[in-house]
């Protein structure tokens, strides 16, 4: 996996006790395929958000 630029924090849930904080970055796969990741701040391993055409 190659990470195409920096990463973006998105904080949500701190009106309703529920925080979340997840890292979100674009990464280009070994296959080629370029996916939108994320994982959970400070977390391990990334998660497929959804792909780029």
């Amino acid at each position: 996996m190659r990470v195409l630029g920096g990463s973006e924090r998105i904080e949500s849930g701190w009106w309703d006790g529920q925080a979340v904080r997840r890292d979100y970055v674009a990464a280009e796969l070994e296959t080629g395929q370029r996916a939108w990741l994320f994982r959970e701040a400070g977390g391990e391993g990334w998660m497929v958000h959804g792909w780029f055409g």
